[in-house]
């Protein structure tokens, strides 16, 4: 149904899936499964064997994951950030488990990160390496996957004015960055607060990484209520005390 792959073809893969499952640990039918999703999204079907083979290694690296959470966190890593089939082995995967094998997170933690902020934090200019980053910051922390995306899915909205909720600008947020730049306002920046522009004429954004890493450096110096205005006006007032050990990790 999703490939125009001939019977001949197909034959041969079976075969071929079913000494993939016996090398990774999984069985024939999610190696087809999983190859059958990737060549729903339009890779071809020698695309497809490779990515399904890559999502089982993913797996079998992985404690706890499956196949099918290795294939769609896979998948919104290679779609926010253009990455090809034959660049996820070295582009992707052993970025993913070099900081879980190093860092207090899993794989599957980082996987869960990706597939729900990705697309996000791409718009807001971070690379794969600094969503990786910031993710890690906030999920040594929280311990919870689902929860550490989430903060910075919303955080990447609510910078540019957009209600997490809805995705629409919000009136409420228009003013979010001139109040974090006021409340930023300390002696090392000569009360000049920090921006989220990357010059005066406010057309280009800094990436998230670059902005928190700044708001990190002075931290320590701003008072404590605007301190907790500051992580409302960030991160929203159900995530404020949440993300207050964040900011610190960033630095």
């Amino acid at each position: 149904k999703t490939t125009t792959a001939s019977a001949s073809q197909l034959n041969d893969f079976f075969f071929e899936a079913n000494d993939v499952a016996k090398k990774y640990g999984s069985t024939t039918q999610e190696i087809i499964q999983s190859a059958s999703d990737w060549s729903r999204l339009g890779y071809s079907l020698a695309d497809s064997k490779q990515m399904a083979k890559l999502s089982s290694q993913m797996k079998s690296i992985s404690p706890g994951m499956t196949i099918d959470e290795a294939t769609n966190g896979m998948v919104s890593a290679m779609k926010a950030y253009g990455i090809e089939a034959d660049q996820v082995l070295d582009g992707l995967m052993s970025k993913v488990n070099k900081i879980g094998n190093t860092a207090a997170l899993t794989n599957s933690d980082i996987i869960v990160g990706l597939e729900h902020s990705a697309s996000a934090m791409k718009a807001m200019g971070s690379s794969l390496e600094e969503n990786i980053a910031l993710f890690t910051a906030i999920q040594e922390i929280s311990q919870n996957a689902s929860k550490s995306s989430n903060a910075l899915r919303s955080v990447s909205l609510r910078v540019r004015g957009y209600n997490e909720e809805t995705e629409e600008l919000d009136e409420n947020l228009t003013n979010i960055t001139g109040d974090v730049i006021d409340l930023t306002k300390v002696a090392s920046n000569n009360y000049k607060g920090i921006s989220l522009f990357t010059d005066e004429t406010q057309t280009e954004y800094k990436d998230l990484y670059q902005y928190f890493k700044e708001i990190s450096e002075i931290y320590d110096e701003i008072a404590a209520k605007p301190r907790q205005e500051l992580l409302e006006k960030l991160f929203g007032k159900t995530r404020a005390n949440f993300a207050y050990p964040y900011v610190q990790q960033c630095a």
